[in-house]
Parts: structure tokens; C-alpha cells; sequence
């Protein structure tokens, strides 16, 4: 499990709807640096590969990529970081979303901000629980249909008393 803080978030999650998805193929090769990837990122692309092509046996990949074009040792550097990077996208994450300094933003909906917020999070893990915490006081603040919303997308919603500083922070952690 990876605990990630909202504050982390809380730019990306303010712009406006954006291409937030998971990452393409092509963008996830323009960011990487290894040399290798760097290097034949686009013959990758004129061969064809995608994220699929490396959730295949890694030898059976490396073979297509030298019959491709590609030298062997470059071949197995580029299956070994596609081949972790994709395992890494598979990690669950656990969210712990301070509701109370983090709110959803008035114009935007509760699914939006799901969907925006497991995209961003989409090249860390898959997002497998997302916990909203805020004070009862500051529920109050919420509509049901917020409320509702916030269940409907998944989030687990986590009551914290008031008669404390920094509650709710202190909950999370």
C-alpha cells in the first residue's frame, strides 16, 4: 500500500477537465530516459508495440523486438522497464482524502474528481480504496448528494470528531 497525500494532488486536481487517463504507450516512451527506451522509442511505435506487447511472455517479446530490428541487449532493457513499469501500475493504492482541506471543487461533480483523481494516480497503482475524512462539523458543509455521490464512487466516507486540532489530519495518519 502506498500512502498518498492529497496536498500532492491538489494542483492536478483544480485544472480544468483535462487528458487525464491512463498513460499511452507513446507518452509513457517520451517520459522514460534510459537510453535504450530513448533510442528506439520509435521504431517501437513503427513495430506496432503497445502496453499489451509486454504483458506476454518476456522472452517471446524480446525475440519479436530482434526480429524487429532492435539489438538484443536494448531488446531486453526495453522488456524489463515496460515489463516493471507495468507492474507497478498494477500496485494497489489506498487514498486518504482530507475532505475538509481538500474540498471538491463547487463547479465540478464527485464522479469528475474520482475519475481525475484515479487517472493521476493511474501510473502509481490501481486505486483499489479511496477514504474521505472530515470533521462532522464540516459534513455538514456537504449536500446529500455530495455525501451520496462520494458512496456511489467508492470513497468510504470517515466521520472525525471536532474537539480537536488537526483531526482529521491526525486520523489519516
Amino acid at each position: 500500500d502506498r500512502h498518498i497525500k492529497n496536498e500532492c494532488l491538489s494542483h492536478k486536481l483544480h485544472f480544468s477537465i483535462s487528458k487525464c487517463r491512463m498513460n499511452s504507450f507513446e507518452e509513457w516512451l517520451k517520459s522514460i530516459t534510459h537510453p535504450s527506451v530513448q533510442k528506439f522509442s520509435k521504431h517501437l511505435i513503427e513495430l506496432g508495440a503497445s502496453w499489451e506487447t509486454f504483458q506476454r511472455e518476456k522472452s517471446e517479446v524480446v525475440i519479436d523486438l530482434v526480429d524487429g530490428g532492435i539489438p538484443q541487449l536494448a531488446a531486453k532493457d526495453i522488456v524489463s522497464i515496460a515489463s516493471d513499469a507495468l507492474s507497478r501500475s498494477q500496485v494497489p493504492l489506498k487514498v486518504f482524502w482530507d475532505l475538509e482541506n481538500m474540498q471538491i471543487p463547487a463547479n465540478t461533480s464527485v464522479a469528475e474528481v474520482i475519475t481525475r483523481l484515479k487517472a493521476i494516480l493511474s501510473s502509481h497503482g490501481k486505486v483499489a480504496q479511496i477514504r474521505g475524512y472530515a470533521t462532522i462539523e464540516s459534513r455538514k458543509m456537504m449536500t446529500d448528494k455530495m455525501r451520496s455521490d462520494l458512496h456511489l464512487s467508492g470513497c468510504t466516507l470517515v466521520d472525525c470528531p471536532y474537539k480537536r486540532k488537526e483531526v482529521v489530519e491526525k486520523m489519516i495518519i
